[in-house]
């Protein structure tokens, strides 16, 4: 028997298991829908099955399902030659559940990001990580962007990101907290598989620090809450312990939901540490202090700080490396504004800086997420986090001429969180780093991790999650 089928044949035998049985009052619902795929890596292979450009049915791919509580129940069901699934007797009813994309060979894709027509905390869309209905759903067509490695659901009506009953006591995860990785079920990444120095399964724990505020919707009187993870407490003090806008900066944004931030106290401007006023003023902050001896000018001579380096075009390039280095931006004792450097530019290219060298994201670099937090349930919540960047490549054809290429990134961050006790949570953690549409896209799905663009990372990874609460 092929793998395939046996992976296939397994997870009927786990909806069977968990499905329940018996007569009385119907306490499972029936998930229903389609999985289709778009983007350059399913075009490419499966042009021909195209159907009136509405994507590439995923046939065989599985759309796996789990509920987020003490013994979590899970559904799944295996998309048909159509792209159509079914999920029978799926004991979620009334329960928060998340579901995810597997291949046929039961490889994570994507996580489905469950969209409501809602204005979140930033203006943007409201986006969860779970639902909650009382009854079967069908989630229409799934378009799976398999280069993007995103699957997003518009849902409404009877399916929900919140239950119909009142969300009276959601559970505050303000607080320091170790996270480490443990071995899931089907669809998930196995620990083991993933880098020990470094993302959320880094040997010994990932400290973290979260913190929770809230706001009231000024039309409804709704309670909204939102979530900052923080690589530490003292890198949310160092950076002046607020969530960065004031409650002027919110009343006067006509995108944003008209709120009143409750915890006042949180209000105010990030206070970054200062940028250096002229070339070479860094001194030992971005030199020796920090072991930054390169050799910078390939000429053998380790001793090239950039403090050092003539012209002064290359003294900038050179802290600008430096301040984009490891021991400046994951310093917690400093706040450095995180920046996206044009590295397509040479030195000699640098007319002004920083104007024409970087962007500054308007975050500090020690901020991993500033997202607004979707409560489910008073147990349950996520949120959901999309970056987006340009990368700048240059380099020499075959024929010795210079070519430059643009490829659009996006990557997505998604974290479900279950709490088990007031010291303890468990979640699910999805990671995934593809690419937008964009002039050159073809040529940045074709050349990524070459090398000619070997820094491009794509791929995805789905692992579950401890967290437990530091003292």
């Amino acid at each position: 028997m092929k793998w395939r089928s046996i992976f296939l044949f397994l997870l009927a035998g786990i909806i069977i298991a968990v499905g329940g049985c018996g007569g009385g009052e119907k306490n499972t619902i029936t998930i229903t829908g389609r999985l289709v795929g778009e983007g350059a890596t399913v075009q490419n292979a499966l042009l021909q099955s195209l159907q009136d450009g509405a994507g590439v049915p995923l046939a065989h791919y599985v759309l796996y399902c789990v509920t987020f509580e003490d013994y979590p129940k899970a559904g799944s069901g295996v998309a048909d030659e159509s792209g159509y699934f079914e999920i029978v007797n799926f004991d979620a009813k009334g329960k928060a559940f998340g579901c995810f994309v597997l291949d046929e060979n039961g490889n994570h894709i994507a996580d489905l990001i469950f969209e409501q027509p809602e204005t979140n905390l930033e203006g943007g869309t409201v986006r969860s990580g779970a639902v909650v209905t009382a009854d079967d759903a069908d989630l229409g067509t799934i378009i799976v962007d398999l280069d993007a490695k995103i699957a997003v659901v518009s849902v409404e009506g009877e399916i929900q990101v919140a239950g119909k009953t009142e969300i009276s006591q959601p559970f505050d995860f303000t607080g320091s907290w170790k996270m480490e990785c443990v071995k899931g079920g089907p669809g998930y990444t196995d620990p083991a598989a993933l880098p020990p120095d470094e993302g959320p399964c880094v040997e010994g724990g990932l400290p973290i620090y979260l913190l929770r505020f809230s706001a009231t919707d000024k039309n409804t009187g709704k309670k909204r809450y939102g979530i900052m993870v923080w690589k530490s407490e003292q890198a949310f003090l160092s950076c002046g312990g607020v969530i960065g806008v004031t409650q002027e900066d919110i009343d006067s944004d006509a995108e944003s939901p008209q709120v009143i931030i409750d915890d006042t106290n949180l209000l105010g401007h990030f206070t970054y540490t200062p940028d250096p006023p002229e070339p070479g003023s860094w001194g030992n902050s971005c030199t020796e202090a920090s072991g930054w001896a390169n050799d910078y000018n390939n000429d053998g001579d380790t001793g090239d700080y950039c403090k050092d380096l003539t012209p002064v075009s290359e003294q900038l390039y050179c802290f600008a490396n430096c301040y984009h280095s490891p021991e400046v931006k994951e310093n917690d004792q400093l706040c450095v504004e995180e920046r996206e450097f044009d590295w397509s530019l040479t030195p000699e290219e640098i007319d002004q800086f920083p104007d024409q060298f970087e962007t500054k994201r308007g975050k500090p670099s020690t901020l991993y997420v500033l997202e607004e937090f979707i409560y489910n349930s008073d147990n349950v919540g996520s949120f959901t986090t999309i970056n987006e960047w340009t990368d700048y490549i240059g380099f020499d054809d075959a024929g010795g001429n210079w070519v430059f290429k643009t490829c659009d990134r996006v990557e997505v961050i998604q974290m479900i969180l279950y709490r088990i006790s007031d010291t303890e949570l468990e979640g699910d953690f999805t990671w995934t780093i593809g690419f937008n549409d964009g002039d050159d896209h073809d040529w940045c799905v074709a050349n990524a991790g070459t090398e000619i663009y070997p820094w491009a990372e794509v791929g995805t990874f789905h692992v579950k999650v401890k967290l437990t609460r530091e003292e």
